[in-house]
């Protein structure tokens, strides 16, 4: 095991819990505020005194925003609390954890508006933190640390050893550190589901057992990234998706990247020309001023498949790695089962992944960040050599290059944002089955199907066989089907008609529609204003660098139900009605200014379009408000309050522990039951026709 991370694991005791012997104070509490121009530069006026101060001896470091995430656990997991939907102001609560460069905060944003304080401690730098959900298992008892959930995976510079090179699990009931794992490598990530946990390391993957933290398997093929995330990963319910080194033939599946020459409009057909002519130039110039031409042809045939974005998709339940000690997964071992798509995704290195809310749909991104791809997973039960990719969409971003550092979904998968560290978020709207976007999808609350009345009507499909009828009006939301991705039927097998339900595993394939943001929203006037800090603080330099590399501006985003609605004289009631609902969910955004604003967004038709010409598949725009703040900013000295474990019974983070303590209840009071329901199915099930 020389080329495992991990080293054999250890439990300590509760006195090496890093938790122990903390003050414990009293929940904070913040109220949602209006949004106002005074407000706004109130809160920027803050930020640039904390980076003036930052450098300055006799101040408090603690207070810098280093990262921030909204996490998804039990309390907000909507297949636990079905009921708490967004109605009256019932709704699932927002989970955002800000990491400082001295401690953490977890504040819990429920539906009413107020957002509290949950857990809180500054001893130490913590570079990863993840809420444990509950593991999926049929009996409770079989799990060895349920009396101490719910449990957090935290990797600080406290840990025993080496900084960051350690992942310590902690007991938000009991405040006890219930198992600690070491490892040889430091720790870059921490992503966790009901099944398994992943610990990411530059090049390395462990994966452990939700339930008993046991090792899994390991990956030791992934590709280092160059950007934010070192080692870009996406985790859903069962699947995990990875950025691969090399491309392995055997396991290819059909679709991808490769093969989508065809683009929908002249732009995107500009957008690649010019990047393949800027690429060729570039190796010219490469060929020529290099000393030795067959060194540098060499050193291109090592990074070509890593430089092509190789990513592979894995199934956490299905996989199987065989009885070996290293643990250690191999793309090229064929007895390998549990991969369920391999494919290139792009022609430059990955640096970000991440999976809708279905599972199905994943967007990838890569270095220079100028577009980024929208895939549909199809997965096949013999494996991924005959498993589709689908290109949906292409979301071109702009020329100059961005460092990708957020990616959310919005829950029907119709909205999709992507923050970059320059500070600015880039709102894309994308339909799941793909297509182009227009009024008939998106400003409706509901998700529409894919084809309209109208489409069904006339008998025109999405892709039409090639010995058919010509191809319908683009504009009515059909593309015309690739020539060199068409399949011929056998003889008898239908081949000359229209099929409504297309087999998704063979050509043709979609064609990715390219879609350009519809709003971007830039944190007002930090860009400018921190980087003329920074350079005042730095004269003696005298270099200057573009804002979005010396200063990085830290940003989160989340769809979610408004909070700041139910504030009492907040808003007038206009901007929200309770009997309609919204087409989209509020936008949320953190920045590491300290503050949380709320966005309303209302897609509406292109106001350049009269009304009378308004159809079905006439473009959209967005108007984005900003409506509700939060000012999360730090306390220092005496009035920072610690919300440490063990945490009280009132606290939102125990509420699921409340939750499955009255499930497993409910399973064992209610087997007979059970019985009870299958013998009367028969007479539920057939009960006659109805009589006029």
């Amino acid at each position: 095991m020389a080329d495992s991370p991990l080293q054999p694991r250890s439990r300590n005791s509760t006195a090496d819990s890093p938790m122990s012997g903390r003050i414990r104070s009293g929940p904070t509490v913040v109220r949602p505020q209006q949004v106002t121009e005074q407000s706004l530069m109130e809160s920027v006026a803050g930020f640039i005194n904390e980076v003036q101060s930052y450098n300055q001896p006799h101040n408090d470091p603690k207070s810098q925003i280093i990262w921030a995430k909204f996490e998804q656990t039990d309390i907000n997991d909507p297949a636990l609390f079905p009921q708490n939907q967004d109605v009256n102001g019932n709704s699932l609560s927002l989970l955002l954890i800000l990491g400082y460069t001295q401690g953490i905060q977890v504040w819990c944003i429920p539906g009413s508006g107020e957002a509290q304080l949950v857990l809180s401690w500054f001893h130490g730098q913590v570079k990863c933190l993840k809420i444990l959900p509950s593991p999926e298992t049929n009996n409770p008892f079989s799990d060895p640390f349920n009396p101490s959930r719910p449990l957090v995976a935290i990797c600080d510079s406290s840990g025993p050893g080496t900084a960051f090179m350690s992942l310590s699990f902690l007991s938000l009931a009991t405040g006890e550190q219930v198992s600690s794992i070491k490892f040889n490598n430091e720790i870059v990530d921490v992503l966790a589901n009901r099944r398994v946990i992943c610990v990411a390391f530059k090049e390395k993957v462990a994966v452990f057992s939700a339930l008993t933290f046991k090792e899994c398997f390991t990956l030791t093929s992934c590709y280092p990234s160059p950007g934010v995330h070192s080692n870009p990963l996406a985790l859903h319910t069962r699947w995990l998706a990875y950025a691969d080194k090399t491309l392995c033939q055997s396991r290819r599946s059909s679709g991808g990247m490769e093969g989508d020459v065809s683009q929908s409009t002249v732009t995107a057909w500009g957008i690649n020309v010019g990047s393949k002519l800027a690429s060729g130039v570039a190796k010219v110039c490469s060929n020529i001023f290099s000393g030795s031409p067959k060194a540098t042809s060499a050193a291109q045939v090592n990074i070509t498949d890593g430089e092509r974005g190789v990513v592979t998709v894995l199934d956490t339940v299905g996989l199987n790695v065989g009885e070996d000690e290293d643990m250690s997964y191999d793309l090229q071992n064929q007895k390998m089962e549990g991969v369920v798509a391999h494919f290139v995704a792009h022609n430059k290195a990955i640096v970000a992944l991440q999976f809708d809310p279905s599972g199905s749909l994943l967007l990838t991104a890569d270095k220079p960040g100028n577009s980024f791809h929208v895939f549909r997973i199809v997965a096949h039960p013999l494996g991924s050599c005959y498993a589709a990719v689908h290109h949906l969409y292409s979301l071109y971003r702009g020329d100059t290059p961005g460092s990708v550092q957020d990616i959310a979904f919005s829950a029907d998968s119709r909205w999709v944002t992507v923050s970059t560290l320059r500070g600015t978020t880039h709102i894309f709207p994308i339909c799941p089955y793909g297509g182009p976007v227009s009024v008939r999808t998106h400003t409706s609350h509901r998700v529409v199907n894919k084809l309209s009345r109208f489409h069904r009507s006339a008998g025109l499909n999405e892709n039409p066989p090639s010995s058919g009828r010509s191809s319908p009006n683009p504009n009515l939301g059909s593309s015309p089907a690739n020539s060199s991705k068409s399949f011929d039927f056998p003889p008898g097998m239908g081949g000359s008609l229209n099929l409504a339900y297309p087999c998704p595993h063979l050509p043709p394939y979609p064609t990715p529609t390219l879609i350009q943001p519809v709003a971007q929203l830039r944190q007002p006037y930090i860009v400018t204003i921190t980087s003329s800090v920074t350079m005042a603080g730095n004269r003696k330099a005298g270099k200057k660098n573009s804002a979005g590399d010396e200063n990085p501006i830290r940003v989160v985003a989340a769809f979610a139900p408004s909070r700041a609605r139910t504030a009492p004289g907040l808003h007038s009631n206009a901007v929200y009605s309770r009997t309609g609902k919204k087409a989209v969910d509020s936008l949320f955004v953190m920045a590491n200014h300290g503050q949380l604003l709320e966005y309303t967004i209302e897609p509406t038709h292109d106001q350049t379009i009269p009304r009378d010409k308004v159809c079905e598949s006439s473009p959209i725009e967005l108007h984005v408000t900003a409506f509700g703040q939060w000012n999360l900013f730090k306390p220092l000295g005496k009035e920072r309050n610690e919300v440490a474990p063990p945490l009280s019974s009132t606290n939102p983070l125990l509420l699921s522990r409340i939750h499955n303590a009255e499930d497993e209840g409910w399973n064992e009071e209610d087997e007979d039951e059970d019985e009870r329901w299958l013998s009367q199915v028969e007479i539920l099930t057939h009960i006659g026709p109805a009589r006029r």
